[in-house]
């Protein structure tokens, strides 16, 4: 997934490359997989928390998320990576860091 950069012509008719992205476009995306990789660990914490309760002895306190809700955390976790993976891919290709 390669893009062109960005050209425009001199007045001596000769193309001159610019930024294909600015600085901005930069550093937004890597708050954003930094704030992705936080809530994953977030939703990590809580998927251990709640597995400590599974093996409670009756009247005990009983695990808050039931099966189904564990697979939607894992799912969202997923989702979360996914998107995080791809933002981080396409900087690295903007940046032409090889792979």
């Amino acid at each position: 997934m390669q893009r062109k950069q960005d050209t425009s012509t001199t007045q001596q008719g000769q193309e001159k490359a610019e930024p294909a992205r600015p600085m901005r476009y930069f550093t937004d995306t890597a708050k954003r997989i930094e704030e992705s990789l936080e809530i994953m660990a977030v939703l990590a914490g809580v998927l251990e928390h709640n597995n400590a309760f599974k093996s409670c002895e009756p009247g005990e306190h009983p695990a808050m998320i039931n099966e189904r809700g564990e697979d939607g955390v894992v799912r969202a976790m997923r989702v979360i990576a996914w998107a995080a993976h791809r933002e981080f891919c396409q900087v690295a290709t903007d940046l032409e860091i090889p792979q």
